[in-house]
């Protein structure tokens, strides 16, 4: 991933209340798990990692975003202080206070973390309209790519019965 990203952590158990901020990076807490939320301005490629023993510290955030963002990449995040290294580490970091009264959505340099908001709602829908037990953390991480590969599924118009069909067809056919 290059260029703008959001960030945002996510929690389990705030999942069915309200999702985090941004990465543009942004966690959320579902149901006691919580999960840090990548995605790049002008594409739809979510990426979503569930943070090892519910810590959310920079020790355990910055790696996980070193793993998907490269370096130089500009990221977008809330005030959460675990982001306050990102520049230390090559990102060019800029940051949108939610407890701002007068405008908690865009900083004054219109930094914001509204794409990873959005996809934190939708995230909370597949949880919720499929009554998935958060608090299972066993399959909490296979629910996690669930969620990515249906939505890729639609996304890019792959309907994984018509791969199926072509690859038996093929293997028929040869």
């Amino acid at each position: 991933m290059g260029v703008v990203l959001n960030l945002n952590r996510l929690q389990a158990q705030r999942l069915l209340d309200r999702l985090l901020r941004t990465i543009i990076i942004l966690g959320r807490h579902i149901e006691g798990h919580w999960v840090l939320g990548m995605i790049e301005d002008n594409s739809e490629d979510l990426r979503l990692e569930v943070c090892s023993d519910n810590i959310r510290s920079a020790e355990v955030l910055v790696p996980l975003i070193q793993k998907h963002v490269e370096v130089g990449t500009t990221i977008h995040t809330d005030f959460w202080r675990a982001y306050d290294c990102l520049s230390e580490h090559g990102y060019l970091h800029k940051k949108v206070n939610h407890s701002d009264p007068d405008n908690p959505f865009v900083a004054e340099d219109g930094t914001h973390t509204h794409r990873i908001e959005s996809q934190w709602r939708a995230v909370k829908r597949f949880f919720k309209k499929d009554n998935y037990n958060y608090n299972n953390t066993e399959n909490f991480t296979d629910h996690l790519y669930e969620y990515l590969w249906r939505r890729n599924n639609i996304k890019y118009k792959k309907d994984p019965l018509i791969r199926v069909i072509k690859y038996v067809y093929k293997l028929n056919t040869d």
